[in-house]
């Protein structure tokens, strides 16, 4: 499901309802953005796969499912529909959902709850469900956070910090240990942006680009092995900003769009749907600011436009007949909110 905030700081949402996470009150499937009623200075969002969190006026509030917690404000087993604040945080400046967890920043401090089989919680246990909030001690000036399907990347006093499943060496700690300690990825220590596909990292330390874990392609290396520790990709000396989809990756190198991994519903934006496995030019678009990337699309910011491509099923970005669109496509009458922030510190959405 795709979630866009406009210049006016109000929040837009469609596609996919069945857990009622759009927050309109219902479980109805939309297909035309829907404004999200009664909340003023909209600042981030991020959504999972059946749950959402965003920020108003600095608070944050999440709807959808929460059979695991994910929402941090209910007892669980059980389904909301319109969105509910997580109560005693008056300072929160991002947010991030995975699979069926989250993580948000307050106070400069970190903050998780839902499911942490694989310990992606950070919290150095594994037990299988936290429906509350908790607090990651021992860090502060924490920058960004990002989660992926069943892990969790964080930057803290310009170090990346990792946990939770690391089957296909996605924490980048040179193993494929779970890790439900936060552990430091050692020998950077200039990391400005984080963000976490399904199964893999990508960061920017000193403006280049580094990769770790499940690769069909997605690391853009140029092969498909995966990757236990993170390796540069080469000819990419001025990244400053990326996102990861499912099991796809884009950044800004030089103020150009590069794309790369798996491409079946044509979410690279390059006219086709084979896919890629080193990062190709996305032509045409300049100065493009990202937005964080669904599962299986992606979007950015041009020239104060909005564009979308990639998974379409729910005719969720317009209407357009086509399941697929593989090549990047304004939305019609939409003035997104500049995220400034977000230029430098990319998190995932996992829409």
């Amino acid at each position: 499901m795709p979630a866009f905030i406009n210049e006016d700081n109000k929040l837009f949402v469609c596609g996919k309802n069945n857990s009622g996470q759009l927050g309109l009150g219902h479980n109805i499937d939309i297909n035309i953005l829907t404004q999200v009623e009664n909340f003023n200075n909209v600042t981030d969002v991020s959504c999972g796969i059946h749950h959402t969190a965003f920020i108003s006026d600095e608070k944050l509030y999440t709807c959808g499912y929460n059979f695991d917690g994910q929402l941090g404000s209910h007892s669980g087993n059980d389904i909301v529909n319109i969105p509910t604040q997580v109560n005693g945080f008056d300072n929160v400046t991002l947010v991030s959902c995975g699979y069926n967890h989250t993580a948000f920043i307050n106070d400069d401090k970190l903050y998780t709850c839902g499911r942490n089989q694989y310990g992606q919680l950070g919290l150095e246990h594994n037990n299988n469900v936290i429906n509350t909030t908790v607090q990651v001690k021992g860090f502060d000036n924490i920058t960004s956070v990002s989660c992926g399907y069943s892990h969790t990347a964080f930057i803290s006093n310009n170090k990346l910090y990792t946990c939770g499943n690391n089957f296909d060496g996605q924490l980048g700690l040179n193993s494929k240990d779970i890790f439900n300690t936060v552990t430091q990825v050692e020998g950077f220590d200039n990391v400005t942006s984080v963000s976490c596909g399904n199964h893999h990292t990508v960061f920017i330390n000193d403006n280049k680009l580094f990769v770790c874990g499940y690769n069909n392609g997605q690391l853009g290396l140029g092969h498909r092995n995966n990757v236990n520790t993170p390796i540069q990709v080469k000819g990419f000396d001025d990244v400053t900003s990326v996102s990861c989809g499912q099991h796809h990756t884009i950044f800004v190198n030089d103020d150009k769009l590069y794309t790369c991994g798996y491409n079946q519903y044509g979410q690279l934006g390059l006219g086709h749907s084979d896919n890629i496995i080193t990062p190709t030019q996305i032509k045409d678009f300049d100065n493009a600011i990202l937005l964080p990337c669904g599962y299986d699309n992606t979007a950015f910011i041009s020239n104060d436009k909005l564009f979308v491509c990639g998974y379409n099923y729910y005719k969720q970005y317009i209407s357009n007949p086509n399941k697929y669109i593989n090549a990047f496509t304004e939305i019609p009458d939409f003035k997104p909110f500049i995220p400034f922030r977000r230029f430098k510190r990319t998190k995932s959405a996992r829409n």
